[in-house]
Order: structure tokens, then C-alpha cells, then sequence
């Protein structure tokens, strides 16, 4: 018999054989097998052999068999007269060390189904029952953790019935580590603001107070949050300087900032102290920005003859980054307090007659409701 080659396709097989001994052996070969429907591979392999002549292997012969990246194990599979069927079925989601699989079944319409396995019990449909009951389910439910945390019974309740999805929630299970559980959290901060205001060749510094309304969305089960803030603060500086006469500068920045971070916490860690990463830009929007200049007028002998001011306006919108790290120290199961600090840095702006540069130092005390 001649196999058209675009028919046919390269699995890698472990074959069950018994040795001379009466024991059961295991051989891994690569072989050539025909192309058939999902639905014919599960019930048999066709292996072509030199000569063109052509092997029909079952689940009784073969262990398991896989074609590209897929694997199909023997298994037994209930079926719908109430008894078992002995087939080969497509393995999708495979822990070994906690013997946890999950199967997929292609009828001959192609319609899919999966299967849950657990060590040597049978498998069971992964089918949510009419009391809202799933197998998947039941079994992260029999951790003694979720009985200690009623945080984590209500992620395992809103679970979809799919393996990405209980592989988060298994990972909190088998680790036996709360920190693994991502939550959405809101708060507010305290920040104390160590400002570095540079007008020309002018530098201040100085420490003021803000204040600040956040989220943290977490982004999978992995440690990585969306971190996004609004904050108000106030920049404000005087300085004696010398341009042509003594004068008076003042620096008034009032404006509310929209930092837009990415947060890395290390969930990996045990306990209620987790050190964390962060970075990413901010906008802000200027509710009051200018830079005053007061002075007196001079006549030829240096008297003072009179008062003079002038008043610069700065930019509205003003762009920066920042970066930091902190301590997340969980309090209880739904609040916690958060101490950090962060380096921020504003891009140059200019007013009327002055390059401003701003950039310095922020420490806070959060805390999340």
C-alpha cells in the first residue's frame, strides 16, 4: 500500500512491551504515522512500516504518542452508556508532581469536551453541576488553606472552568502562600515632597507636603500590578538673587499630577513584609504656576526710589518619570500600609524669562481601604 506523503506525519511513541521476564517495559521510537481526523486518533495510531505495509496501534499497546506539540496518554474515558472506553486523549494541562491532568475529547463533530484527572480516580467532565459544584473546584477547596482565608474561597468561586485559570488559584494552594492571591486595592497616600528647584543657575531645595488617591490593578497572579495615582503637591521656592540689582524670585507651583506606574512585588516571599519595585511617567496639570519677581528701583546714587514687580507664567502641562521601592506590610487580610520612596524628575519647562528644572525626592506612608 502507497502512502502519499502529505497523509502522513512524525510521532515520537512510547510503546508498552513485555520483556522475556513477563515485565512490563517501556520503549520510546519515532515512527511514521498516518494522517486521520482528531476523532480517528483517539481510538487508534496507523503506523507505517518499511514496505508500505501499515500497523494499527490502540491504548492497549501504546502509552502515550505525540505529534508536534501535542500528546495524547491511553486513558480511560467514561462514556455515555455509564461504562469506561479505553482511548487515547489529548493531554492540555499536566502537573505531575501534584498528579493533576486535564484532557481534551474531539467527537466526530468535533465537538470538545474535557476531562479531569486526579492520580489513578477516574476522570470526570469538567462540567459545572446544577448546584454549582466543579471538579476543579472541589479540589482547590480541600486545601486547608482555603478554609483559613476567605479571600482566597471567593477567587477559587469565581474561577472559569479552564486550566489557566485554575493554575492561578492551584499555585496559592500548593505553595501554601497567601501572597500569591492578586486583589484590587484603592487608598491614599501622605507624601513628603524634597523639592530641587533650579530657575537658570538658581537652585532651591525644599521639603512640603502632598497628598495622593491611588489604585493597584492587578495584572495575573504573578506579582505585577497597574499602578495609578492622583496627587496633589505644591512646589514652592524664594530666593535672593543679583541680575542687574537685588530682587526677590519667587517659585509658585500648585498642580494635581497623574503618576502611571507598574508596581513588581515580591509575592514569592513568606510573611506579612513584601519589598516591591516601581516605575513610570506622570503628567501634571498646573492649577497655579508662575515665578514672581520683586524689586526696587534704583537711581544713579543706588537710593531706592520706588517698588517694581513682575509676574512670569509657566506651563500648564508638564511631563516627568519617577522610579522607586518599598514595603508592603500586610495588616490584615484586606488592609495593609505601604512605606516607600521614589526619585522623580520633571522635564524642563520655561516661563516668561526662566528655564525651570525640577526634579527630587518623595516619601510615603499608604494605606488601602
Amino acid at each position: 500500500m502507497i502512502v502519499n506523503p502529505m497523509e502522513a506525519q512524525t510521532a515520537r511513541v512510547q510503546f508498552k512491551v513485555q520483556t522475556e521476564e513477563g515485565n512490563d517495559s517501556v520503549i520510546l521510537r519515532r515512527v511514521i504515522i498516518k494522517s486521520q481526523s482528531p476523532y480517528e486518533m483517539q481510538k487508534r495510531i496507523n503506523v507505517l512500516l518499511q514496505g508500505d505495509s501499515i500497523v494499527c496501534l490502540t491504548p492497549e499497546h501504546v502509552l502515550s504518542y505525540k505529534v508536534g506539540r501535542k500528546l495524547y496518554t491511553s486513558v480511560w474515558m467514561p462514556n455515555e452508556k455509564g461504562g469506561t472506553e479505553h482511548v487515547f486523549l489529548q493531554q492540555v494541562y499536566h502537573k505531575p508532581e501534584y498528579s493533576v491532568s486535564v484532557y481534551l475529547y474531539q467527537d466526530s463533530l468535533r465537538n470538545e469536551r474535557r476531562f479531569w484527572g486526579l492520580g489513578n480516580e477516574p476522570l470526570q467532565p469538567l462540567v459545572e453541576g446544577k448546584d454549582g459544584s466543579h471538579p476543579m473546584k472541589a479540589y482547590l477547596k480541600s486545601f486547608p488553606l482555603v478554609g483559613q482565608s476567605e479571600l482566597l474561597e471567593e477567587y477559587i468561586d469565581k474561577m472559569r472552568p479552564d486550566e489557566k485559570s485554575f493554575h492561578k488559584r492551584a499555585k496559592i494552594c500548593w505553595t501554601n502562600n497567601l501572597n500569591w492571591l492578586p486583589r484590587f486595592r484603592w487608598g491614599v497616600s501622605a507624601l513628603a515632597n524634597i523639592n530641587s528647584v533650579k530657575m537658570d543657575e538658581t537652585k532651591v531645595n525644599q521639603v512640603q507636603a502632598g497628598a495622593s488617591l491611588w489604585a493597584d490593578v492587578p495584572l495575573g497572579a504573578c506579582g505585577l500590578t497597574f499602578h495609578p495615582e492622583l496627587s496633589f503637591n505644591k512646589v514652592s521656592a524664594l530666593q535672593r538673587a543679583h541680575l542687574g540689582g537685588p530682587m526677590d524670585v519667587a517659585y509658585n507651583h500648585t498642580m494635581l499630577t497623574l503618576p502611571v506606574m507598574l508596581r513588581y512585588t515580591a509575592v514569592y516571599l513568606r510573611g506579612n513584609v513584601l519589598p516591591y519595585l516601581e516605575g513610570g511617567a506622570f503628567a501634571g496639570y498646573a492649577l497655579k504656576h508662575e515665578l514672581l519677581e520683586r524689586g526696587f528701583e534704583r537711581n544713579e546714587e543706588n537710593f531706592a526710589v520706588g517698588f517694581w514687580e513682575q509676574k512670569n507664567e509657566g506651563q500648564q502641562m508638564t511631563l516627568g518619570f519617577l522610579a522607586g521601592m518599598g514595603v508592603e506590610i500586610r495588616l490584615m487580610p484586606r488592609h495593609s500600609l505601604w512605606v516607600g520612596g521614589r526619585y522623580y524628575k520633571q522635564l524642563d519647562h520655561k516661563t516668561n524669562m526662566y528655564n525651570v528644572s525640577l526634579n527630587g525626592g518623595q516619601m510615603y506612608v499608604s494605606f488601602n481601604f
